[in-house]
């Protein structure tokens, strides 16, 4: 991992596929962390992320607070996250502290986004609310670009859109 000041790359995705090209990009390629995290800790995260929409997240937001996100989740879906959000100590259990190496993350988060892909995630989100298919696969599309963006070829060489 090198410094979090370094730049994060600018990432985007429109479909799962376009997340499993990527994170398989930087398996088979050369690349650095540039914030907390490394590649494999990253992969757990998003794993665990996609996981717990269908077999139930740690913690929910208070149910007001939560009704109130829910009536902004159009706009809030429609643009990338922002890093350095505080989570809520119950959701620590998201956090990959006990993380996987490379191998098993790529093979959990891989079967994750197929899970995703086949399957509509059945619980709520905890600070969104109740989503639509549509809606959990921008929320972890959106989720996805935020911590992707921390990962970036060796060569230090982040295109700008």
């Amino acid at each position: 991992m090198i410094a979090a000041k370094s730049r994060r790359r600018k990432v985007h995705y429109n479909t799962l596929e376009e997340m499993r090209l990527d994170i398989d990009f930087f398996a088979q390629h050369e690349y650095v962390t540039v914030g907390n995290w490394t590649y494999s800790q990253i992969l757990t995260h998003l794993y665990r992320y996609i996981n717990a929409s269908f077999d139930g997240y740690p913690f929910l937001l208070p149910t007001p607070l939560r009704r109130m996100l829910h009536l902004a989740r159009k706009p809030i879906l429609r643009y990338s996250f922002v890093s350095g959000f505080k989570i809520p100590k119950k959701a620590r259990a998201l956090e990959p502290i006990d993380a996987d190496d490379l191998e098993t993350a790529l093979d959990r988060i891989h079967d994750a986004i197929y899970r995703l892909g086949d399957h509509v995630p059945g619980r709520e989100n905890p600070v969104l609310g109740h989503l639509t298919y549509d809606e959990w696969i921008e929320c972890h599309l959106r989720h996805a670009e935020l911590h992707m963006s921390f990962v970036i070829p060796a060569s230090g060489e982040v295109a700008d859109e």
